[in-house]
């Protein structure tokens, strides 16, 4: 554009239309970003009979007035194309954006389980020792119970105890595995059962009543039977949610609903509620050289307890203040 001119014009002019340079430098750049917005310019230069080409050289012709005038118009034009295609870009990435988030919502569940209820025995307790809180060396009362007359008996140093007739409280460390003898089975003479029960949280009564709040555990005649017939039976207790749970009295028999094959108990358990203990009923049996190390988890301790009796409950009302 300046090939034919003297050197001293172009000096002037590249001293004095530095803001029209900056002007095309900045048009040129937020062009090659947003090539479609700029069409009114093109169609403004052609009905002036000019082209952005020689948009400079004209404005240099024009009188200080003028160039002021039409740098302004350019400029307001610009913003507002600017504006136009900032906006619609906006929209559309929000759009996006909120599509994306709807699918991920659709696909990914809201809680990650890092934990299952088909982990190794004694997994979750322990995680729940790492957690901290008033677990640990704590004995969590558990009464087994069962309506068939079955017989269970703990395991003590390396052997079974001597079974006694179910209902049997004793208190339980959380975070270990015990394992139980059942015997006595109705219509299974001489069969044997050895399930284990991991305590993953603890219950917080009142005040010297823990014998009166334990964890009920049953074992049902149905899960004997799939025992028997080879196959694990995985149930998890767990505390009911008060704003979810049913204004209703309890039966004799603890309630439970099965959970599909495809289902982690636990996790539903979590939903429901929070989970405090786990029975695992499967067909595993002993060497027949006797409980190992490994069958008995190490034959943990615990404590037995005797029932909650009436007169207990009056014994632990404190005194009223006079």
């Amino acid at each position: 554009m300046f090939d034919n001119l003297p050197a001293s014009a172009i000096r002037s002019r590249r001293t004095e239309f530095v803001s029209t340079n900056s002007l095309f430098i900045r048009r040129q750049t937020i062009g090659s970003l947003f090539p479609t917005g700029f069409s009114w310019f093109r169609r403004h230069a052609a009905k002036r009979g000019t082209t952005l080409n020689v948009a400079g050289e004209a404005l240099q012709n024009a009188s200080p007035r003028r160039r002021e005038i039409e740098m302004h118009f350019i400029d307001s034009k610009m913003t507002q194309a600017r504006r136009t295609l900032l906006c619609r870009w906006a929209a559309a990435a929000f759009v996006a954006i909120g599509l994306s988030a709807a699918s991920a919502n659709a696909q990914i569940s809201p809680d990650h389980y890092q934990l299952r209820a088909d982990m190794p025995p004694g997994t979750i307790g322990q995680n729940r020792l790492a957690r901290g809180g008033p677990v640990f060396g704590y004995y969590q009362p558990v009464r087994l119970e069962s309506s068939t007359g079955i017989s269970i008996a703990p395991a003590i140093d390396g052997q079974f105890a001597e079974p006694q007739p179910a209902p049997l409280l004793v208190g339980l460390l959380i975070g270990e595995v015990y394992r139980f003898r059942v015997t006595r089975i109705p219509l299974h003479d001489g069969a044997e059962i050895y399930p284990t029960i991991e305590v993953i949280d603890r219950l917080y009564p009142p005040e010297g009543m823990a014998n009166r709040f334990p964890i009920p555990i049953e074992i049902t005649k149905e899960e004997l039977v799939l025992a028997l017939e080879g196959k694990l039976v995985t149930r998890v207790i767990y505390v009911e949610n008060p704003q979810n749970a049913l204004p209703r009295a309890e039966g004799p028999h603890q309630r439970y609903f099965e959970a599909r094959a495809s289902v982690d108990p636990l996790e539903v358990a979590d939903q429901l509620g929070r989970p405090i203990a786990i029975l695992r009923i499967g067909s595993r049996h002993p060497e027949a050289a006797g409980p190992g190390h490994a069958f008995l988890f190490g034959s943990p301790p615990f404590l037995p307890l005797t029932e909650w009796a009436r007169e207990d409950e009056f014994d632990a009302i404190p005194p009223a203040s006079e």
